[in-house]
This record gives C-alpha cells, sequence and structure tokens, in this order.
C-alpha cells in the first residue's frame, strides 16, 4: 500500500511539473507570443530604378489637404481607378464618399453617403472600371453597385450580390468578375443582366487548420482587370494569379521570402505578416506588385470597432516587384517606386498617408528600351 502511495506521489507530483512548465508558454501564447510561420524562400533579385522602366515620370497633381474642409480633406485614400477619359475616382470611408478630380487635382463631383439605398454606401471597398463607363463599388456582403460614370458624373445604375462577401470586382467586355473569397477559391463571371454562367479558379490556402480558413475568408483576394491585355490578377498568400477572361490560368507565381502568417492569441487566430497592396500593369510587358510588411511586436489598438479594430500594426517595409506579363517570371525588385494606386491610360495616382492623407498624380510614358 506504501509504495502504491509513493508511485502515485511521483505522478502527481511530475505531473504538477509539467503544468507548471507549461504554464508559461500557455500564458505567452494568451498574450500573443508568435509561433513562426514558413515563408517563401528567399531569391535574389536584379535592381532595377523606377525611373528606369517609365521614359517620363511626371507629377501634374497633388490632392490633399490637413486641415481645410472639403473634398481634398481626406482621413484615408483607399481604392483608387482612372477612367478612360483620365478621370480619377477615389474612395473616402469616413463620408462614405467617390470622388471625382481631374488630373490636374481639380475636383468634379461626389457621390455617397451612409445608407443602404440608391448612391448610398454601407463600407467602401473595391473599385474597378471596365474602360468604357461602368464603375463598380464593392461592399463586403452588402453587394456590387454599379454607376454609370463619364467626366466625373455619376448615374446610379443598380445593386447585385447582396448578402454574399464580394472581395474583389472588375470588369472586361460587359462581363464582371467577382471574386467571392480565398477559401471558395473562385471567380464568379456574370453576364450583361449580372446573372452568373461561369466560374474558374482554385483556392489559395494551404492551410487547412481554422485559422487559416477564417483568414482566407477575412483577407480576401483583391483583384485586378488589366482591360487592354485582356487578363485578371488575383493575389493571396504570396501568390499572383493571372487568368485570362475564358477562365484558362496563364500563370502563377510566388513571390520571395513572403512570411504569409503567424499566430497570436488563443485560440489561434492567423494573421499576415505581408500584404499586397496592389498588382497594376506597367505596359502590355510589364505587371508591378508591390507589397507592404508590418510589425505586430509594435501594434496598438486601434480606435475603429469592428472585426479589423484589433490591432494597427506600423509599416516597416515596401517592396515592389518587376513581372513579364506574359509568363509571370520575376524580373528584379523596383527602387524608388511610388507607392500606388492605380496604374492606367498613361497616370499613376500615388497614395501618401504622412503627414496627412493625400494623392499625387503622375503622368507615366512606360520605357520602351529592352531588358
Amino acid at each position: 500500500m506504501l509504495t502504491l502511495r509513493i508511485v502515485r506521489l511521483r505522478e502527481t507530483l511530475a505531473i504538477v511539473a509539467l503544468v507548471a512548465l507549461l504554464a508559461p508558454n500557455a500564458a505567452a501564447q494568451r498574450k500573443g507570443k508568435e509561433i513562426p510561420r514558413p515563408s517563401t524562400p528567399p531569391m535574389q533579385l536584379p535592381t532595377r530604378a523606377w525611373k528606369d522602366l517609365v521614359a517620363r515620370d511626371r507629377v501634374l497633381a497633388r490632392v490633399g489637404s490637413e486641415d481645410e474642409d472639403g473634398p481634398a480633406l481626406f482621413g484615408y485614400i483607399g481604392s483608387v481607378e482612372i477612367g478612360k477619359d483620365s478621370t480619377i475616382y477615389v474612395t473616402e470611408s469616413s463620408t462614405r464618399q467617390i470622388r471625382a478630380f481631374r488630373p490636374d487635382g481639380r475636383f468634379i463631383a461626389s457621390v455617397g453617403r451612409s445608407g443602404r439605398g440608391p448612391g448610398e454606401f454601407v463600407e467602401l471597398g473595391a473599385l474597378a472600371y471596365d474602360g468604357d463607363s461602368t464603375l463598380l463599388v464593392t461592399q463586403g456582403y452588402i453587394g456590387v453597385s454599379e454607376f454609370v460614370a463619364r467626366d466625373g458624373a455619376f448615374t446610379f445604375r443598380r445593386i447585385h450580390n447582396q448578402a454574399r462577401k464580394i472581395r474583389g470586382a472588375c470588369s472586361l467586355y460587359g462581363q464582371v468578375y467577382l471574386s467571392v473569397g480565398v477559401e471558395q477559391g473562385i471567380v464568379e463571371a456574370l453576364d450583361a443582366d449580372r446573372q452568373p454562367f461561369r466560374s474558374f479558379g482554385s483556392t489559395f490556402s494551404r492551410e487547412s487548420t481554422k485559422a487559416a480558413r477564417a483568414m482566407s475568408v477575412d483577407f480576401g483576394a483583391p483583384m485586378t482587370c488589366d482591360v487592354e491585355q485582356d487578363r485578371i490578377y488575383l493575389s493571396a498568400f504570396g501568390r499572383i494569379r493571372s487568368y485570362r477572361a475564358d477562365g484558362a490560368l496563364a500563370w502563377e507565381t510566388t513571390l520571395p521570402d513572403f512570411r504569409h502568417a503567424w499566430f497570436i492569441e488563443q485560440p489561434a487566430v492567423l494573421y499576415p505578416d505581408d500584404f499586397i497592396d496592389g498588382i497594376h500593369a506597367l505596359s502590355d510587358r510589364h505587371v508591378i506588385v508591390q507589397v507592404r510588411r508590418v510589425d505586430y511586436t509594435k501594434a496598438r489598438p486601434t480606435p475603429r470597432s469592428g472585426p479589423n479594430a484589433r490591432v494597427s500594426p506600423p509599416v516597416v517595409a515596401r517592396r515592389t516587384f518587376l513581372i513579364d506579363a506574359s509568363s509571370g517570371k520575376l524580373l528584379a525588385l523596383v527602387s524608388g517606386a511610388p507607392t500606388l494606386r492605380a496604374v492606367r491610360y498613361g497616370l499613376a495616382v500615388e497614395a501618401i498617408d504622412d503627414p496627412y492623407p493625400m494623392f499625387r498624380v503622375h503622368a507615366l510614358t512606360p520605357a520602351t528600351s529592352p531588358e
């Protein structure tokens, strides 16, 4: 009997010691201890200067104000699109507005306010212009709003795909393409009546955990349409895909040294360290992809409410990759590139956050010199 008690006492002490050993790690995880996640392999790429990729880069306008109330006062420079007539459309989330400007910075008109009716927005997501006159505005679960937009004048047309989480939208030849979430991993094509007739694509996520699936839906797949080249670009988890309008995959490229995720808190929630800020067709030969890296160890709570209000990590690095548009081959890292929101029709719009939100309009002529 005594021997049995001694054995049980030893087992109890062993369990207590194990709990004491694991308790600090569990507490650290609850406080946000980082568990390293895999990165894509590093790759040595040559460096190309931004000024060498464009034959001309001239600033046409600088739009932004620190304290003057009006269309030049922004809380944040959100999505930007450029119309075929060179009108620049910019979203302003705090006022739920889309504002239209001339390339020289002159304000033309605005549309939008908070609400759920025609011409009203609950939230402002991505903008997309079809190269003719249709401006698309995604609103997450509220659907996609369409406007006829010419010379800065807005005419509301319709709202469709409500009660579905739309991450991105773009248009080619009158057809609309929707990014309906990375977890589903598909693009849905809509006809002229905005009825689905085809879907294509496959999931980006290689993870099977609940946290990974949650991040797949929450962060979505940014989408860009290149009207001139008849291409659709999607990005997630450090990978870029190029699709043709018929749904055929043209190429897929993995960005080097892309830290796509880490665990924080308990139960585990997945966050990316790197974000793909945008994919832009610089010419018929080149695509540029911009990536920002944030530091969650220096994150602070945000004053906003909602699911994205947990932390506000500072940006610690930005990288711009030059990619061959026909093959997806990584060509170079680009130095000196501005933080771009849109590149189209010989114009590029750069977003600036410091010392206050503003944007600059560049006149671009793509360089024609050989590689």
